[in-house]
Order: structure tokens, then C-alpha cells, then sequence
């Protein structure tokens, strides 16, 4: 309205201003203009006042109206609502500062902070102004516009009393006041006067809308539920405040909930839902309970969702039901967990009873193991509620967990706290401790894993199963350990109480105990073990069968019986090609006892062409020279020693080969070849045993052939390192050192070979001195000391000692953590093994400090020989796969990163597995295969592990997978699910539990 009077106005004052243009011109006086321009301001025409007040001005710059054309000016701009009016008002205070009209030039000022929504310069300025210099109607106007802005920065009191004011008074802002009084009423809770002010105003048209939908909040809050119905349905379809509709859907369905209208309360709760981005966690409670009502199970979970946001009573109930929904539906997981968290919660007793009792069931009833969840659980309840309906049951199921508890310790430590066990209770600890012992075996901490089998025998037989199996592993672990006996005994006692069903267990005890009397020389017996073991019948695993028919065969060997001996072997050679090659050599060997030297020859043959790679090709060789040998075939034998020469340079072999070339040219009267093979079996190795003999052998023909000139010569070529002569004294002082280390009187051996090596640091046992030294120095733990004596071993020409002190060197080194050092050694030795056994204990290492120096492309390297060899046993194939996939992983490759990890995670009991299970999922995860890295975290869950740190890592990236899902719901309960149940003091998990239940709130 009033922007149509300013256009009306200035209309007019155009009109009015033409018409008049020409008396200006002709004026005597400027003063006319002032005097035209007060009359269209006070007439409101202030357009038609500004243009001759500002003509006026510019005639008159010193005029005795300047104050008052300057004001006429100032109100003339805030009516027409010229944008620089607040400066042109302002600019009037600050100029005429001592003005009578600077009163109602704040009040027009505030009025403009008031119009521009600025309400807090509005409240400054209308304090600063005295009201009594206000018009009545200016008076008006200022009490509402300085109340609305009370209003507005939350000054309610100061507010309210301007209202009340105002209400009473009636006026054009009558209807106003009382709105806004009764909203205040309404706000302080003071509902009956609130009802009056709105009701009073309910048909300004103004304000109707409000009105009604404040009276029905008021029927609402005061549970009047039927007339919050009624007057909510009538303004509700044509209500045009959002938010207000939105509320009025919310109160009306909640009205019909507290009746019992299911159907009713849906379809309003329902639109509330849809119109509200933020519902209330009370109202999605009640749309839930309706919907469960209604046995509508997804739709009770949806919005029941909604209803955990808060930690409160309705928060637990919202969990509990939940669940409930989640079970009818079949879907356990979730069930499970939102029983578990119902459970946490303390707000109301009943339902955490109920809600822990259910969890507690759904971890027996799907063999759930987690973090222990299925031991712990069952105790807190008990201890919770002893008095519950339950407590039967749930102690019942106690006894069984205790059985089927996969993180032992956790169990072990919760059945120790029980002052009077069952038997069952006793059973159930004694396979704990079985299954502790077992994992410590399978982790490589064997004194640990013995502790705990010998606690469990210590038991005595409370659960057969148990009792055996600690019998077996024990006996395995001394069996390592070279205690033949104790692991003999322990072997019988497994045999004699493992069930006659259990073969497959039996046929390994069987092994195991004839593996133990063939070490100690009992053949008969290990024979009869032996035997026992092939009769059960072990079809599935050739190589197994192969290794009992060789061990059969060496028994019957080692007893003359060579007929039964071989016929072992070639059953052997037929079973598995893993073994042939050492089945057919002992067969060769039999057949050399037995004179039949061209069958022999001809099986020597066969192993050389159809095992090239095989330990024993040096030995079939220097075998059938022998036979060659013996059969008078010299130049055969002199041709197959020159190929085992040639071949195998570094074998043993080839200095007794040299040796017997030797002799066999010697004989041929071939003097100079002869000595020509004494000197490469001297030089090859001058300190070791076959040097000695050789050096023997060949000083004797130097002699015979008066040629000691000669022999002297050569021994200069050896720059004094050996001396090939013991002197009585030499010879004596070091046998005593000996002599002593044998008997185990350490300390007087060690004195011994010091004396000897002071003595004699170049003598001929010098060597062996030393390494007695360095022997006596680790026992001691002396590392540094026995680093000293090994590495001077090593100084010297190959010997006898070569790879051992390399053996020992580069364990020492990787104990100390030197692996690139250690990798060194180790790389020695495997190009000195002579067989391929050692080569895979070397490999090993080798592999393990390559990854420790992160070398992931030599790491990957050796991981693919152990895997490919054959004659490597399950574990280290096993590790192989671990550190190739941990190696492939570094490198930001894939190649056989899948198929590794899927072997690895079939057994989460070691720490391997555990690990690889998880890294299987973080694949699957970073290869945007959500679906089936959540298969892989849940298949975890189901299985368990004892490393729980591996397993709240699925956890936090199962969580991962649904913030990405954007599913935070599902996100935030297995977050809560972890930080209630994973008990590890772990900083790096707490860290990622609270980044991302930041995300998830």
C-alpha cells in the first residue's frame, strides 16, 4: 500500500511540478520555493518537495531555512525509500547535532534498520531516541517495531510486555499483538492463556493459519488426542506453511498411534517422514511399532532406524525391536547385532535382559566367535541377571561355549574365575589348553605350546579327544627337540587313547613313533610302527606312503635283510617320483652288496638321466665309479670320476673322486696324472679331511720318486696357511681340549683350546680348535665373540667347517637384525649346498631378509622356488605364499595375489592366515567389489581367529563398505559392535574407530 501512495504521489507532483515550472523562472525570490516545496511536504507529496527544496538549496547555500529544507529532505528521502536515506538522515544528525528534530530522525533511522531486517541497530537506535518527542502515532509504530525486534534477538520478556502493551491497547496492531503474546503463552507453557489469545484471533486471516495450528499442538501436548485429530485434519490438506505441515503430519499420527489406529498413525507418520529430512527419533519409533504391529518386518526396520540416533531409553527399546524384526526376516547378522547394543544400554532393565539374553542366543545358535563375544556373553548375563528366568538355560549353553571358544586364552582365563567347575566345565578347559598348545606349536613357540599340552595332560583324561591329541603334539615337539624317548612315550600314549575310528590321526602317531625308535636304533621296533602305519592305509597321500615304504626298506637295510629291503624300495620308487630318486639308490646300493654290478650300473644310470636335479646325481655317479672299480673297469671309472669332477666341483665327493683318480693312475703307473689329482683334492680344500689323505698318499710318491723338492715346492703354493704336520705336543694339547668338550666339561675344553691356540695358532688342529670355540662362544650366548672365530674360519680356504660358520654367521646376523649381512651368508651357503633340502632351510632365510629389507622383487623371486619345488614341505610353501602376496602387494601387482591369499585364509588360526584373510577383502574392496569383499569379511566373523587385530580390521572395513553404500546406519552399529567388544589395547584401531564415527553420526 504504501509503495502505491509513493507512486501516486509522484504522478501528482510531476503534474503539479510542470505546471508550476514557469512561475519559478519568473520568481522574484528563491524564498517561493521554499515556501512551495514545505506546502507538497506537508500535503505527503515529498517527490514534488525534494525537486524544490534541492532547487531551493542550490540558490540559497547560507539561507536561514537551511535546517529546515536539510530535515524536509532528510523524511522526504525515507518516504519515497530512497536507498541513501539512512545516510541523508544521518549526515542531518551529524550536522545539526543540537536539532529539536534529531528526536524523530532516530526514530526514522531505527525505522529503516527495522525495515531492512536489521534489528538489533533497530533496538539501538529506538533506545537511544526520547519516545515522548514521538507522535501518537509514531509512538504506535515504534512500541510494535522495536517488540517484533525484541522479538527477533530473542529478548522475550522485554518483548512480551510491549505485546501485552500493545494487545490491550487494539489499534492496527492489535490482532498482531495478541498473536504474538499468545505465541509467548504459548512458548512459557502457559497453555489456557495461550488458547484464549489465539482463539481470540483464529479468523484474522492474517494470522488464522498460525493460530489454529498452535491450538493444535496445544490439544496435542495436553493429550487431547481426538480434538488434535480433528482440528489437525481440517487445516491440514491446505496448511501452507511446509515446516508447519510437516509437524502437523507428525502430531495427527502420533494422535492416532496413542489411540491404537495403526493404519491411521502409518499414513500421517509416513508423511511426516517424507517431508521432514531430520525426523524425531520418537515419531520413527512410534511409525516402526506401527508397522510392527502391522507384521510389515523391512518397513519396522526402516524407520526404526531413525530411532537410534540418541543414546536413551527409546534408543535401546528402537535396538531391541529391531532385532526382533531382523529375526523374522531371517536375517541374523543384523539381529545380532542390534540385540548387542540394546544389551549395552542401562535405561531400562527388562530390555536390556531381554535384548542380552537373544544376542547370547543368536552367538550360540550361529557359532559366532568374533572377539569371545560367545564366552563372555554368557557370563555377563549370569552376573547380570541371576535371578532371570533364563539363568538355566544360558548356564547350560556355558559348558558348550567353553567347547566350541576359539580365542582360547580369553575362554581359559573366564573358566579359571570359576570357583566350583563341572565336569563339563573341566572338559571343556581341558581341550582349551589342548587347542592353546596347538595354535603356540602352529605360531612356532614350542617351549609355550609344551607348557600348555603338559597342563593339559596334567588333567588327566576329563575329555579323551583332548587328552590324546596333547599326547600327540607333545610327543612332536620332542621329537624336534631330538628327545627320542619322551617323544616315544607320549606317541604310544596317543595311540593307545585315540579313537580306533581316527586313522588318519593313528597312521601319523604310527609314522611319528617309528620315526623316533629308527633314530635310536630300535629297527625291529620302528619296523613294526612302520608297518602298522602302511596297513591303515594312506592312498590320499603318496608321498607319505612312499616316505613309511623308504623307512621300511633302510629298516630292513640296516638289519641285512636285503631281498625285503628292496622290494620296499621299488614299491616306493612306484608310489611316489617326490622320494624315487633315494628309492632307487638304495636299491643300486643293495644290488652292489649283492654283486650284481651291471644291474647296478644300469639303475646308477637311470637316477643320473631321469633325476638331473636330484641330491643324490653325485652320488649315483661316484657310486658307479666305484663299480667300475671294483669290476676292474678302469678307464670307466676314470672317465665317471672326471664327470662327477666336472659336474659337481664344490661336492665332498669331488675330492675323494680326485683321490681315488689318484690312486687309479698310480696304479697305471701314470705318475704325473696321479699326483696331478692328489694336488686338485689338496688345493680344493687344503684343511679338509680328504687334503689330509691326499697330502699322505702324495708325499709318499713324492718320496718314492725322489722328487721331495718338488713336494716342497708345492707347499710353498699353499703360502704356510695348513701345516700338514702335528707335532707330538701339538697333536696332545689339542686331543685334551677335545677330549673334554666331548665328555661336556665345557669350561675346561674352552681353556684347553685357548692354551692350544695360543700355542699353536697355525697348528694342524688349529681350525678345529677354532671352531670348538666358536661352538663353546653361542652356547654362551657370546655373540660377538663367536662372530670372531667364525669369520676367521671363514678367512681360511673352503673347508670342512666352511658352511656351518657360514651357517651360524648369518644366523647370528639376522638375529641381530643385520638381514641385508645375513642374506649374504645365506646366499653363500645355498650356492654350497649340496642338496636340496638345505638349499630350501637356506631359501627361507634368504626370503625372509630380502622382505625385511623390502627387496619385494627378490622377496617374490625366491617366494616362486620354494612354491615350485616339490620337495618343500606344506608350512614353508605356505609362508612362501604369504610373503609373495605380501611382496605382490608392495609392488602394486596382482600376479597370483588372489589364488595366494584364498589358500592362506583357509586357516585363521595362525597369524598368516589371519592376515591374509583380511587383505583378501581389502582386494576385493579396492577393486570395487564391494559384495564380495563383504562376503569375505563376514565368512571371517563366522570362523573367528585368535588374532583380533586382523579381525577389527574387517571390522573397520566392513564399515568402510557401507559408508561408501552410504549406509550409515549399518556402519555406526558394527562401529559400536567393535568398540564395545574389541578388548586389546590397540591405538591404531581406536584411531580408526573414532575417524569414522565421525563420519557415521
Amino acid at each position: 500500500m504504501k509503495k502505491l501512495l509513493i507512486v501516486l504521489s509522484f504522478l501528482s507532483s510531476f503534474a503539479l511540478g510542470f505546471a508550476q515550472q514557469s512561475q519559478f523562472t519568473n520568481a522574484e525570490s528563491s524564498d517561493a520555493l521554499f515556501v512551495q516545496g514545505k506546502e507538497l511536504y506537508l500535503a505527503h507529496n515529498f517527490e514534488g518537495c525534494i525537486t524544490l527544496l534541492q532547487k531551493f538549496k542550490s540558490l540559497n547555500q547560507q539561507s536561514k531555512q537551511q535546517e529546515e529544507t536539510d530535515y524536509m529532505l532528510a523524511v522526504s528521502a525515507f518516504e519515497t525509500e530512497d536507498l541513501d536515506s539512512k545516510k541523508i538522515l544521518q549526515e542531518f544528525i551529524v550536522q545539526y547535532p543540537y536539532s529539536l528534530k534529531k528526536n524523530r530522525v532516530e526514530f526514522l533511522i531505527g525505522s529503516i534498520h527495522f525495515f531492512s531486517n536489521d534489528f538489533k541497530n533497530c533496538i539501538q537506535s529506538f533506545k537511544s531516541l526520547d519516545v515522548k518527542a514521538l507522535s501518537s502515532s509514531e509512538l504506535v509504530d515504534y512500541d510494535y517495531r522495536l517488540a517484533y525486534s525484541y522479538l527477533t534477538v530473542d529478548s522475550a520478556k522485554e518483548a512480551q510486555l510491549i505485546f501485552r502493551e500493545l494487545m490491550h491497547k487494539g489499534g492496527k496492531y492489535g490482532d498482531a499483538a495478541t498473536y504474538y503474546t499468545a505465541w509467548y503463552d504459548y512458548q512459557a507453557k502457559d497453555f489456557d492463556k495461550a488458547t484464549s489469545g489465539f482463539e481470540s484471533i483464529a479468523k484474522n486471516a492474517e494470522f488464522s493459519e498460525n493460530a489454529r495450528f498452535y491450538l493444535t499442538q496445544i490439544h496435542f501436548i495436553k493429550k487431547q488426542y481426538p480434538e488434535t485429530i480433528q482440528l489437525g485434519e481440517a487445516i491440514y490438506t491446505n496448511h501452507r506453511n511446509l515446516l508447519h505441515k510437516a509437524e502437523l503430519a507428525r502430531i495427527i499420527g502420533e494422535s492416532y498411534s496413542n489411540q491404537g489406529d495403526v493404519s491411521k498413525a502409518i499414513e500421517y507418520l509416513t508423511e511426516y517422514a517424507n517431508q521432514d529430512k531430520t525426523p524425531l527419533a520418537g515419531s520413527m519409533y512410534k511409525l516402526g511399532s506401527a508397522w510392527f504391529a502391522k507384521q510389515d518386518y523391512p518397513k519396522t526396520i526402516e524407520y526404526l532406524k531413525f530411532a537410534t540416533t540418541n543414546n536413551d531409553e527409546l534408543a535401546q527399546s528402537a535396538y531391541y525391536y529391531l532385532g526382533c524384526s531382523y529375526l523374522k526376516i531371517g536375517d541374523k547378522i543384523d539381529a545380532r547385532l542390534a540385540f548387542e547394543i540394546a544389551s549395552t544400554l542401562n535405561f531400562n532393565k527388562k530390555t536390556k535382559e531381554l535384548a542380552l539374553y537373544n544376542y547370547a542366543m543368536l552367538i550360540h545358535e550361529t557359532e559366532y566367535t568374533g572377539f569371545n563375544e560367545s564366552v563372555t556373553i554368557f557370563e555377563e548375563f549370569l552376573n547380570t541377571f541371576p535371578e532371570s528366568n533364563f539363568s538355566d538355560k544360558v548356564s547350560g549353553y556355558l559348558a558348550e561355549v567353553y567347547m566350541n571358544s576359539k580365542n582360547f586364552e580369553t575362554a581359559l582365563a573366564s573358566i579359571e574365575k570359576i570357583k566350583h567347575p563341572t565336569n563339563k566345565i573341566l572338559s571343556a578347559k581341558q581341550r582349551i589348553l589342548f587347542q592353546i598348545g596347538a595354535q603356540e606349536l602352529i605360531n612356532g613357540n614350542s617351549d609355550r605350546a609344551k607348557k600348555s599340552l603338559t597342563r593339559a595332560i596334567e588333567m588327566g583324561n576329563q575329555e579323551n579327544e583332548s587328552y590324546a591329541e596333547s599326547h600327540y603334539w607333545r610327543g612332536e615337539i620332542a621329537f624336534q627337540e631330538e628327545q627320542y624317548a619322551d617323544a616315544a612315550s607320549d606317541f604310544q600314549t596317543y595311540l593307545n587313547k585315540t579313537q580306533a575310528n581316527n586313522k588318519e590321526n593313528q597312521l601319523l602317531a604310527l609314522y611319528n613313533l617309528g620315526y623316533t625308535q629308527f633314530k635310536t636304533q630300535q629297527l625291529s621296533k620302528a619296523q613294526n610302527s612302520f608297518e602298522k602305519a602302511l596297513a591303515l592305509g594312506c592312498k590320499k597321500n603318496p608321498i607319505l606312503t612312499a616316505d613309511i615304504l623308504n623307512r621300511l626298506g633302510d629298516c630292513r637295510y640296516y638289519l641285512k635283510d636285503y631281498a625285503v629291503a628292496e622290494n620296499y624300495y621299488a614299491r616306493a620308487a612306484q608310489t611316489s617320483e617326490v622320494s624315487a630318486d633315494y628309492s632307487l639308490f638304495q636299491q643300486a646300493r643293495i644290488l652292489s652288496l649283492q654283486k650284481q654290478f651291471n644291474s647296478q650300473i644300469k639303475l646308477l644310470d637311470k637316477i643320473i638321466l631321469d633325476f638331473p636335479k636330484s641330491d643324490f646325481q653325485d652320488d649315483a655317479i661316484f657310486e658307479k665309479a666305484q663299480t667300475y672299480q671294483r669290476i676292474d673297469r678302469k678307464d670307466d671309472a676314470i672317465q665317471s670320476y672326471s664327470d662327477l669332477i666336472s659336474q659337481f666341483p664344490k661336492s665332498s665327493l669331488a675330492r675323494d673322486a680326485a683321490i681315488q683318480l689318484g690312486m687309479l693312475f698310480l696304479s697305471l703307473e701314470n705318475i704325473d696324472k696321479s699326483i696331478e689329482w692328489y694336488k686338485f683334492a689338496i688345493t680344493s680344500s687344503p684343511t679338509s679331511d680328504e687334503a689330509i689323505v691326499a697330502n699322505e698318499d702324495l708325499k709318499r710318491i713324492y718320496k718314492d720318486q725322489n722328487r721331495i723338492g718338488e713336494y716342497a715346492q708345492f707347499l710353498k703354493t699353499l703360502d704356510g696357511k695348513i701345516n700338514f704336520s702335528a707335532s707330538e705336543q701339538d697333536s696332545l694339547m689339542y686331543l685334551g681340549a677335545e677330549k673334554n668338550y666331548m665328555k661336556g666339561n665345557k669350561a675346561t675344553a674352552e681353556r684347553g683350546f685357548m692354551d692350544y691356540l695360543k700355542e699353536f695358532s697355525n697348528g694342524a688342529f688349529s681350525l678345529n680348535a677354532k671352531y670348538y670355540m666358536a661352538m663353546l662362544n653361542i652356547d654362551q650366548k657370546k655373540e660377538t665373540e663367536a662372530l670372531s672365530y667364525l669369520q676367521n674360519i671363514l678367512s681360511l680356504p673352503e673347508n670342512k667347517f666352511t658352511e656351518t660358520a657360514l651357517s651360524y654367521s648369518a644366523n647370528i646376523a639376522y638375529n641381530k637384525n643385520e638381514f641385508d649381512k645375513a642374506y649374504d651368508f645365506y646366499k653363500t651357503i645355498e650356492q654350497k649346498s649340496e642338496t636340496n633340502k638345505k638349499r630350501i632351510e637356506v631359501r627361507e632365510k634368504m626370503m625372509l631378509c630380502a622382505w625385511a629389507t623390502s627387496k619385494f622383487n627378490e622377496t617374490e623371486r625366491i617366494a616362486n622356488q620354494l612354491i615350485e619345488d616339490v620337495k618343500s614341505d606344506v608350512d614353508i610353501k605356505m609362508e612362501a605364499r604369504y610373503y609373495r602376496a605380501k611382496s605382490t602387494i608392495a609392488q602394486q601387482k596382482i600376479d597370483n595375489l588372489v589364488n595366494d591369499l584364498t589358500i592362506l585364509a583357509t586357516d585363521t588360526r595362525n597369524t598368516n592366515g589371519a592376515e591374509a584373510k583380511y587383505l583378501l577383502a581389502e582386494y576385493y574392496f579396492n577393486a570395487d567389489n564391494s559384495k564380495k569383499a563383504e562376503t569375505e569379511i563376514f565368512d571371517y566373523i563366522n570362523k573367528g581367529t585368535p588374532h583380533q587385530h586382523w579381525l577389527a580390521r574387517s571390522f573397520i572395513l566392513l564399515t568402510d563398505i557401507y559408508i561408501k553404500n552410504n549406509d550409515l546406519f549399518q556402519a555406526k552399529q558394527y562401529l559400536l559392535s567393535l568398540k564395545n567388544n574389541y578388548k586389546e589395547k590397540d591405538v591404531e584401531i581406536e584411531q580408526m574407530i573414532e575417524e569414522r564415527m565421525i563420519k557415521v553420526q
